[in-house]
């Protein structure tokens, strides 16, 4: 009971504060409570409303669920109004209302501020009837404020203004010397390009300095075999070239050699067969028919001394000696005409024929012989002189091996060509790979042909940067520039752009250098190191600039532009020349004064012009109620899509 009468004396205390209540005429019933006299049996107040001069009966629980309740509708009441506003802020944002639209606006919002709230279904209150007295008066009083006419709000204007227009490009840069040399070794023979010592990254070099030693052993060995190669290859050819100028000068001679020989042996073949031939065959008959003589010669000798024997002319030693000497005679001249008459057979049926085929043969090889030495002879004088040619081609093919190699074993030791730091990698406009310290280690196999070290010189430096195409007409050669490093913040140098790139590297991206103007502020730079670059693209002190939402578009050629200039008091189209601009602000060049007023955010073009021909209807009152006059801003939110 202590907490109830607490709670009432809370709610009586703020009635008397507010005037609603009497306290000199509250009376209470009968009480149940010594500890309120105020509270009846059933916790009941009864009080006395001095405006109306009534008792009103209060019971404390009712009344704050009543006050609660009341009270959360008001923070809807609040948000929803919040809700409102800022999606009408959106819409103006987007397009500038008609000012009937506007007055619609504000009756839309004056309704639902007026509106009341929807009591919750669970709340009851009993009758207040001093309180709906108190609220009658205050409606009726405000009844004239609501069919009262009211001005619609000026539309946003701003200044036409000169002042200065600055545009700076800003661009990620990077530090880059702008005297470097580069390590690759590029061979024309040897691919075996190892290792054995590399200085470290950063240090420091002079020109002539070894910065890498490669092995050396295999190419030494390979450039010894060489040597020996060519020693042989110069004797073969030595030897091939003797063996040329022994054909050339034999060559007519053979050839002439073989012409008689060929001519000696059809003379000999002829001569055999007109001659030597027929000889040979009447030889051969001679020698039988004279073996056959002398075969009758010794028989006639013979039977001749028989016959002188049988008439006792000689005496019978004398007889028989001849007798003997004679038969001895026919047995040998018998014997001689056989081997006679075998040679003959012999010659006839066997050394003719052989001696014919021989001649014959001997003819056919002596033309056969000339023809070759004929045909053959300078075919081999050209032979041995293009072996001798292929030998030279060799030696010359080995020579100019051997000088490679040797070369290659030149480069094979890297020495520094200028003086400056060893930087491990290749710098790719300004930007260094990924660093190969690791792999410059003794052992490893370099890659030919393929940049592993930069010698560079810390002074003088320049800053590369990548321009975008969008951005080339803020990045031009001739104009200045400010770099603030990122090492070094508070520095700041100047620049001018030196080169731009004409065509673009990869991605819509071009190639800009920018020469610095001193460098002595900052001495710890090091190429390769990275700042912020803004190039001063332009600047005009006294250039005439609108905002840049002041500034519109025509629907069917965007390079025609306008703005809203206000002439008495109403919005008119105004066509301008624009030139450079920013964010915020458009060059005017033709077309707008400074000191002239134009609409902040051009609108659209329909709505512009409707606002021009129905002035009037901004001063209607709108009573067409709450529901109607949210409906204006609906418009007004399309509008914004669309200029979105």
């Amino acid at each position: 009971m202590t907490v109830r009468f607490a709670l009432l004396l809370s709610v009586v205390i703020a009635l008397v504060s507010i005037g609603a209540i009497d306290p000199s005429i509250l009376t209470s019933a009968r009480a149940s409570d010594p500890a309120n006299p105020w509270a009846n049996v059933e916790g009941e107040v009864i009080v006395r409303d001095s405006a109306a001069g009534t008792l009103v009966s209060m019971r404390p629980e009712k009344d704050q669920k009543e006050q609660k309740e009341k009270k959360e509708q008001e923070e809807q009441k609040k948000k929803h109004a919040e809700k409102s506003r800022k999606k009408e802020e959106k819409a103006e944002k987007a397009e500038v209302p008609a000012p009937a639209e506007q007055k619609k606006s504000e009756n839309a919002k004056k309704a639902e501020a007026e509106k009341p709230a929807a009591k919750p279904s669970g709340a009851t209150a009993e009758p207040k009837p001093g309180v709906e007295a108190d609220k009658a008066p205050a409606k009726t009083a405000a009844a004239p404020a609501e069919g009262a006419k009211t001005e619609p709000p000026k539309p946003a204007t701003v200044e036409v203004k000169r002042q200065r227009l600055k545009i700076e490009a800003t661009f990620d840069g990077v530090f880059e010397a702008q005297q470097t040399a580069e390590l690759v070794l590029r061979p024309a023979e040897w691919q075996g390009l190892t290792v054995m010592h590399a200085v470290e990254h950063g240090t420091v070099v002079r020109r002539g300095d070894v910065i890498v030693a490669m092995e050396l052993e295999k190419i030494d060995r390979a450039l010894a075999d060489l040597r020996t190669e060519l020693r042989l290859s110069e004797l073969s050819l030595k030897q091939a070239e003797e063996e040329l100028r022994a054909i050339e000068a034999l060559a007519p001679i053979d050839l002439a050699a073989a012409e008689r020989a060929h001519k000696q042996t059809q003379e000999d073949f002829e001569l055999y067969k007109g001659v030597f031939r027929p000889m040979n065959i009447r030889s051969a008959e001679m020698m039988m028919k004279l073996a056959d003589f002398r075969v009758e010669n010794a028989e006639e000798e013979m039977e001749q001394l028989e016959k002188m024997y049988k008439s006792d002319d000689l005496t019978e030693e004398t007889e028989k000696i001849v007798l003997k000497r004679a038969q001895m005679q026919l047995e040998v001249a018998r014997f001689n005409r056989e081997i006679a008459k075998i040679q003959f057979e012999d010659t006839i049926k066997r050394d003719i024929p052989r001696m014919d085929v021989r001649n014959e043969e001997a003819a056919r090889r002596a033309d056969i012989a000339w023809q070759r030495t004929r045909v053959l002879a300078p075919v081999s004088l050209e032979k041995q002189r293009l072996e001798v040619e292929k030998l030279r081609v060799a030696r010359a093919r080995a020579e100019e091996r051997f000088a490679k190699l040797s070369a290659d074993r030149e480069q094979m030791t890297v020495r520094a060509p200028i003086d400056g730091v060893v930087y491990y990698g290749a710098c790719d406009r300004g930007r260094w790979g990924s660093a190969l310290g690791e792999q410059l280690q003794r052992g490893v196999v370099v890659q030919p042909n393929k940049v592993f070290a930069t010698v560079v010189q810390p002074r003088p430096l320049a800053v590369r940067v990548n321009v975008p195409e969008k951005q080339l007409i803020n990045a031009r050669v001739g104009m200045k520039a400010t770099i603030k490093p990122a090492a070094l913040p508070e520095v700041r140098l100047e620049g001018i752009v030196d080169r731009v790139a004409a065509v673009p590297h990869g991605g819509g991206l071009f190639d800009a250098k920018i020469t610095l103007a001193a460098e002595k502020s900052a001495e710890s730079l090091k190429p390769g190191m990275t700042g912020e670059v803004k190039v001063l693209a332009y600047d005009k002190p006294d250039a005439v600039v609108v905002p840049v939402a002041a500034v519109a578009t025509e629907e069917d050629d965007d390079r025609k532009h306008f703005v809203y200039l206000m002439a008495e008091g109403k919005p008119k189209k105004q066509a301008i020349e624009i030139g450079r601009k920013t964010d915020k602000l458009v060059e005017v060049l033709s077309g707008l004064t400074p000191g002239q007023q134009v609409l902040a955010e051009a609108p659209k073009e329909k709505a512009a012009e409707s606002a021009s021909a129905k002035p009037a209807d901004a001063a209607k009152p709108d009573s067409a109620g709450p529901a109607k006059a949210a409906q204006p801003s609906a418009p007004s939110a399309e509008a914004g899509k669309q200029q979105k």
